[in-house]
């Protein structure tokens, strides 16, 4: 009971951030500078920022999206290094997943996202995926 209430209480309000190119989600998470920034109130979107993130290193980058509020990143192709950085600052990363940034945020909403499972750098082989790997690619609505 006590963590399906720290789920709800947790849902009420959390910054998502998405690194977008061309407003989908950038294939790329590790070299990423532009973040789309979701403010979510109560399951609904409350506002979205732009934020040009310019910091020397992958480290500074994760830091600053932290400093800002954002506890959720949701990106596509990330390298071990990111992803472990990212989990060490104690944000939640959903990687892998591809499309439209809003509707990427739209399915996040509804919790239709998931994260690659047997991923790595590369995307998801042929060989991968007949062992179940998968990611959510989103498409255009």
């Amino acid at each position: 009971m006590a963590k399906n209430k720290e789920n709800l209480i947790s849902m009420k309000h959390e910054m998502v951030a998405v690194p977008v190119y061309q407003e989908r989600v950038s294939p790329l998470l590790d070299v990423a500078k532009k973040f789309a920034v979701y403010e979510i109130l109560e399951g609904e979107i409350k506002q979205k920022i732009i934020a040009d993130i310019h910091p020397e290193d992958e480290t500074q980058r994760i830091d600053k999206l932290k400093e800002i509020g954002v506890s959720v990143i949701i990106g596509g192709a990330v390298s071990s290094f990111v992803s472990e950085l990212i989990r060490e600052k104690g944000l939640r990363l959903i990687s892998w997943i591809s499309g439209p940034a809003d509707n990427v945020i739209d399915q996040y909403l509804k919790g239709g996202l998931k994260s690659l499972r047997n991923g790595g750098p590369g995307g998801c082989g042929r060989k991968k995926r007949q062992r179940g790997c998968r990611s959510d690619i989103i498409k255009q609505q």
